[in-house]
This record gives C-alpha cells, structure tokens and sequence, in this order.
C-alpha cells in the first residue's frame, strides 16, 4: 500500500464470508487511509460481518451493498458522513434481499446508486436503469434516485463541488433525448434502458454532442 504513491486515490475492502474478515479488513483500511487514501468497503452483501459500523467509525466514504446491515450499523453511518451505495443491479441477479433502504433514508444516511457493473455479479451497464431498479426494488423515491445517481453519487467519492447545479458547481452535465414515444416530458427515472446521451459537458464547455 505504501508504495502506490501518488497512483491511487482510495481502497475498497471486501470484507464477508470467503472474502477478508472484519480484522483483516481493519487493518488493510487504517493502512490505505494512514497512508492518505479513501477507504471504501463492500459489506455485509453476503452475511452480517460488522463492517459498515466499523468503516463508517472508522471515516470511510462509503459502504456498498449492505443487505444485511444490522440497527448498529445504520446509526453508525447516520452519525458519519459515510454514504450508503446501493447496487441493485447485484441484487436482482443474485436474488438477494433488499438492503434496508427505507430505515437508512429516515436515519439519515445519504444514499448513492451504482450499477455495479461486473461480469459475475452485476452484468448492467446501465446507470439511468439502475436508478429505476432501485425504485422498483428498494422502495426509493424518484428523487431519491435521482439524487443517489448525483449529488450523492459525487459525495461516495469524496466531490463536494459536483452532481448538482447551483454555484460553486463544476457544471459537468449529460443530456439525454427523450425515450421513444414521449414527446414532451418524462422523467430519467422510469424507462429501463433506452436512453440516448444528447450532449456531454464537462466544466461548463461542450466536451461531446451527437451528430
């Protein structure tokens, strides 16, 4: 860990069954952030370990999946700024519970959304239809979603200058067409796939635009 210098900017612990165990993961994270990089962890996807409780006391950005988070660990991350990223692209595939999205939301905790995207796991590349699923799924509203694909999305990295518009923004924003057969409105968080990216911006200058 010491010697990726300046190469890396965080680590992500897996810590569950088959994978690193809660002290391992201890130990990995306290070297990677005394050595100056975000922690992260995947926890408690597969099995109850204590790691989200332990990452966010730890000052962690962010703990994906969290299915089998318990009532320490969600007040834990309601008193951090440790946001919850949920991945429900994972969660369909593999069947899993849904992690406890509701009671995360109402103590406080920032959620995020991602996709996931693997080959075992979570073969979705689709943000914009992982945002839906998670409506569908983990009962998040659309806002919610909205806000966990954005501003919540930025602040799991560790970016308090992006994913919203207002000043002190980068002004980094996508376009998107509307999906077929709506002509004059509909929201980002509806279609499952489909969405075609009308024009990039990346700092308040055009960086992409379709022909």
């Amino acid at each position: 860990i010491p010697a990726l210098g300046g190469t890396a900017k965080a680590l992500d612990v897996y810590c569950d069954r088959g994978a690193f165990s809660l002290e391992e993961a201890r130990q990995i994270l306290k070297a990677g952030m005394g050595a100056g990089l975000d922690g992260r962890v995947h926890a408690e996807q597969v099995e109850y370990t204590g790691v989200a409780e332990m990452a966010a006391k730890l000052g962690c950005l962010s703990a994906d999946h969290l299915e089998r988070i318990d009532a320490a660990g969600i007040q834990a991350m309601a008193d951090s700024d440790c946001v919850a990223v949920l991945l429900p692209g994972a969660q369909l595939y593999l069947d899993d519970p849904s992690p406890p999205a509701r009671t995360l939301a109402e103590a406080g905790v920032p959620l995020a959304v991602a996709t996931d995207f693997n080959p075992g796991s979570s073969p979705v590349r689709d943000l914009l239809a992982c945002a839906t699923l998670s409506c569908i799924r983990m009962k998040l509203t659309v806002e919610e979603a909205l806000l966990g694909i954005t501003k919540n999305a930025a602040l799991a990295l560790g970016l308090h200058d992006r994913g919203f518009l207002g000043e002190g923004a980068v002004a980094d924003l996508a376009l998107f067409d509307l999906p077929p057969g709506e002509t004059q409105s509909a929201s980002l968080i509806q279609y499952l796939g489909g969405h075609r990216t009308r024009a990039v911006i990346r700092g308040g200058k055009v960086a992409w635009r379709s022909r």
